[in-house]
């Protein structure tokens, strides 16, 4: 019996569509802190997103931006202070490990990371706990990518839980504040 040159176009299509789909799609990549490479206790938290350390390192998390609070050309935005804050119950005075991505340094000579401390005697990622908890967005420059889609699927659990649980959320309304400044930004709120 000879085949059809499109029954057999069709029929490949056909096949690896199944083969496709039989195989589950790979799973964003999720922080371990068995790749972290350097171990110090934090001595300061600048803001919500960056830390200084005992041995002198400055630390900016990487795959995350929170309000700033620290800026010599920005008033404090809406929400840093709480989200420093946070920060600071995470980490302030602990010890903390950390993983870097492709670059490890930024521009202003800060160690780019993702940082681990231990909780309830297991190691959590902070960058990941901050963008739970909704006091962090996304921002992701590449080539630090490595979490980028596990931290997206945070910052989407974190709004749904805002509204599955009945919780407040506050954001920033455009027009109190000034415009070089405006962004939004997610807290959940316990009510």
């Amino acid at each position: 019996m000879k085949l059809h040159f499109y029954s057999v176009k069709y029929l490949t299509a056909l096949i690896l569509t199944l083969a496709l789909f039989s195989f589950p799609l790979a799973a964003a990549q999720t922080p371990d802190p068995e790749r972290a490479e350097i171990t110090s206790q934090v001595i300061e938290i600048h803001n919500g997103d960056t830390i200084k350390l005992a041995n002198g390192m400055k630390v900016r998390y990487l795959g995350l931006d929170t309000p700033e609070t620290h800026h010599s050309e920005k008033p404090v935005e809406y929400f840093g202070v709480k989200a420093s804050k946070f920060n600071q119950q995470l980490v302030g005075g602990k010890k903390v490990k950390l993983e870097y991505d492709v670059q490890k340094k930024d521009q202003y000579d800060r160690h780019l990371a993702y940082v681990y401390v231990i909780q309830d005697g297991e190691w959590i990622n902070v960058n990941a706990e901050l963008l739970r908890e909704g006091y962090a967005q996304v921002y992701t420059i590449p080539p630090n990518v490595k979490y980028a889609d596990y931290f997206l699927e945070l910052e989407r659990e974190a709004e749904k839980t805002v509204k599955a649980s009945g919780r407040h959320t506050v954001k920033v309304h455009p027009s109190s504040v000034p415009r070089k400044s405006r962004r939004k930004w997610i807290h959940i709120w316990a009510k």
